[in-house]
C-alpha cells in the first residue's frame, strides 16, 4: 500500500506541467522570504501589529496558489470548467496587481519622498512629487487589472465590457465628495511645505484648539499627536484647510519661539518691583537644565495692559525646544507661583480678592 502510493506521488510530480513547477517554486521562495521583503518594501521599519498582519496575509496566499496548483494538478477536470478557470484569473490579477502596486510605490518612495535615517531607524516622509507619481501610478496598475479581469471573464462585446466600466464610473461619480476633496487637500497641504512630519503645530477651530504633532500626512487624512493628551489624532485632510494652522517648528528669527507668559499683579507692586522679580528668577534658572529656555537671550519684561483692577504684565522668553513646549509653560509658572509667594509679590487680582472677601464677612 506504502509502495502504490510511493508510485502515485512519483507519478503526480513526473507528470505535472513546467508552468506548474514554477509556480509552486516562485510561491515557496515567495513563503521563505516573506519577512525580509516585505520589512524591505516597508523602507525596515514596519508598524508591528500591522506588519504582523501583511506578513501572515502573504504568506498565506502564497500557499492558498500551491494548494491550489496541487488540486488541480491532481483534479484535472476541474480545469476544463470555465468558471473555475474565470474565477483563478481573476484572482491571480487581483494579486499581481497589488504586488505590482506595492513595488511601484516602494520605488517612487525611494525616488522622490524624504528618507531620513536616525537611531537605526528609517522615516519616509512624502513629498508633493511622491504622492502624485504614486496616486497617478496605482490609478494606471488599477486600470490595466480592470481591463485583464473584463477579459478574463470574457466579456466579449462592447455592451458588457462598458456596462462594468460604466457602473464603476457611476460608483465614483456618486461617492467623490467623500474623497476627493480629502485627496486634493492632502496634495495641497504637501506642496504648500507649510508643515513637514514632526512639526507642532496649534490649529485652533469653532470649539476647539489644539497643541498637536503632526504624525504623517496620509491620502485621506492627517494622524496627529495631540501633546496634552499623548493620544494619536485622526483629522480629514479637508478639515485641516478649513481650520486655523499656526506652524510652532518654523521660527521667525534664529532665537527660536517668542514665547509669552502673562500675569495680573495689583498697582501697590512698583514696575521696578515686577521687572526686577521677573528678571532675578529667570537669571537663577540658567543653572536649571531642566528648563528648555534659550537662556543666552534675557528675558523681556513687558506691561501688556493696565486695567481697572490690576497691570497685566507679560514676561517673553525664547525657547527651541518646541517638543516640550507645555512642560516648560508648566514648570515655569510653578516656579514663578512659588517664588511670588516667598516675596510676598500677590499674582492675584487685588479688587476682585477684596469683594469677595467683603462678600465672604457679609454672608458670615
Amino acid at each position: 500500500m506504502h509502495e502504490d502510493i510511493i508510485i502515485k506521488t512519483a507519478e503526480f510530480f513526473t507528470e505535472m506541467s513546467l508552468l506548474s513547477y514554477f509556480v509552486v517554486v516562485l510561491n515557496l521562495f515567495l513563503v521563505l522570504v516573506s519577512k525580509p521583503l516585505l520589512r524591505f518594501l516597508n523602507h525596515g521599519k514596519p508598524d508591528a501589529p500591522l506588519f504582523k498582519t501583511k506578513l501572515r496575509v502573504f504568506s498565506a496566499i502564497n500557499v492558498f496558489f500551491i494548494g491550489l496548483v496541487f488540486y488541480l494538478e491532481w483534479s484535472p477536470e476541474y480545469t476544463s470548467s470555465t468558471w473555475v478557470t474565470k474565477c483563478i484569473s481573476v484572482v491571480v490579477i487581483v494579486y499581481l496587481s497589488h504586488l505590482v502596486t506595492v513595488v511601484y510605490q516602494f520605488w517612487i518612495r525611494n525616488k522622490f519622498a524624504i528618507i531620513k535615517e536616525t537611531d537605526d531607524q528609517i522615516t519616509v516622509r512624502d513629498t508633493y512629487r511622491s504622492r502624485v507619481w504614486s496616486i497617478i501610478g496605482t490609478i494606471f496598475i488599477y486600470l490595466i487589472s480592470l481591463v485583464a479581469i473584463i477579459q478574463a471573464l470574457e466579456f466579449e462585446n462592447l455592451l458588457q465590457a462598458g456596462g462594468v466600466l460604466g457602473l464603476i464610473g457611476v460608483m465614483l461619480a456618486l461617492t467623490q465628495a467623500s474623497w476627493a476633496p480629502d485627496i486634493i487637500s492632502g496634495l495641497i497641504i504637501l506642496n504648500s511645505g507649510f508643515t513637514n512630519e514632526d512639526d507642532v503645530i496649534q490649529i485652533k477651530g469653532p470649539g476647539f484648539d489644539m497643541l498637536v504633532l503632526v504624525y504623517k500626512v496620509k491620502m485621506f487624512h492627517t494622524e496627529l499627536l495631540n501633546l496634552t493628551n499623548n493620544h494619536r489624532v485622526m483629522i480629514k485632510n479637508s478639515k485641516i484647510r478649513d481650520l486655523e494652522c499656526h506652524n510652532l517648528s518654523r521660527f521667525a528669527s534664529a532665537k527660536g519661539l517668542r514665547e509669552c507668559l502673562t500675569f495680573n499683579i495689583g498697582y501697590d507692586t512698583t514696575p521696578t518691583t515686577a521687572i526686577s522679580f521677573f528678571e532675578s528668577v529667570f537669571a537663577e534658572l540658567q543653572n536649571n537644565s531642566d528648563i528648555k529656555i534659550e537662556h543666552q537671550h534675557p528675558v523681556e519684561v513687558r506691561v501688556l495692559d493696565t486695567g481697572n483692577d490690576a497691570v497685566r504684565w507679560g514676561v517673553f522668553y525664547y525657547t527651541k525646544d518646541v517638543k516640550q513646549i507645555l512642560k516648560t509653560r508648566h514648570t515655569l509658572n510653578e516656579i514663578l507661583l512659588r517664588r511670588s509667594l516667598e516675596e510676598r509679590i500677590d499674582l492675584s487680582t487685588p479688587k476682585l480678592m477684596k469683594v469677595d472677601a467683603e462678600i465672604s464677612q457679609t454672608t458670615g
